[in-house]
């Protein structure tokens, strides 16, 4: 078994190998050449996640990946490209099992707009994903609850947690997270909604990434979609975040 080592290619040509003609090198062997791949082969095969990158959380997946894509710009890459694509779809398959397995809370804040909240409710109700509970916390709403009642006495996971004043959006929300029960938290504006597969999808990327904290892409709608890329941008929409419960 060889040892395990912190290894990185870089791409750049920074080094001119010539021909030693004395020492009868003009020609490298086949045999030479496979020794060398089978070497690098058995090395990169035995690769694990180096401790540096375990302490900043990195994943086992992104680990392999990284050298993946790196290998990508060398002769090495058909030789061990097989055997990390192996490793990298085995990851895959567990992380889709895992992410099964978890539960999501679910956290609504709201302070009237109650059509609205029911179509974010709906949205939820309509994952793929189906291990979840959702936390409805009413900043002192003087709207009729009645509606929003009716779909609750229909779905046993959904809780309606009442705020005694109005403390506006941030309070509501860690009131939700000091009543949730998943192992995963989200945040749903009562003016937006999930796509079909949001919590599906975000699981598989949380669990195959090892991220205590990650967020997506968004659209406005209204006046048409639109496409907003998150790192454009220096506010983060909650409704877009997941965050493991550990870290709270």
């Amino acid at each position: 078994m060889f040892p395990h080592y912190n290894i990185h290619f870089m791409p750049e040509h920074l080094v001119k190998v010539g021909i030693h003609g004395k020492q009868d090198t003009k020609k490298v062997s086949e045999r030479h050449i496979n020794e060398f791949y089978d070497v690098w082969v058995k090395i990169i095969a035995t690769l694990e996640v180096p401790e540096y990158l375990e302490k900043l959380g990195q994943s086992k997946y992104y680990f392999l990946n990284l050298i993946y894509e790196n290998l990508k710009s060398t002769t090495l890459f058909v030789k061990c490209a097989p055997d990390l694509e192996e490793r990298m779809n085995s990851i895959k398959k567990e992380s889709v099992e895992l992410a099964k397995q978890k539960s999501v809370s679910v956290i609504i804040p709201f302070h009237n707009g109650i059509e609205r909240l029911i179509k974010a409710v709906d949205s939820v109700l309509s994952q793929t994903h189906k291990k979840f509970e959702i936390l409805l916390i009413n900043d002192k709403s003087t709207d009729s609850l009645q509606q929003i009642e009716q779909v609750i006495k229909k779905n046993s996971n959904i809780k309606l947690i009442h705020n005694n004043e109005a403390k506006g959006v941030g309070a509501a929300c860690n009131l939700g997270m000091d009543n949730a029960n998943g192992d995963y938290i989200v945040f749903l504006n009562p003016n937006d909604t999930f796509e079909k597969t949001k919590l599906e999808q975000h699981l598989y990327f949380a669990i195959l990434n090892n991220a205590n904290f990650s967020c997506t892409n968004y659209k406005h709608f209204g006046d048409g979609e639109r496409l907003i890329q998150l790192y454009h941008l220096a506010n983060i929409p909650k409704s877009t975040v997941l965050l493991s419960k550990k870290i709270y």
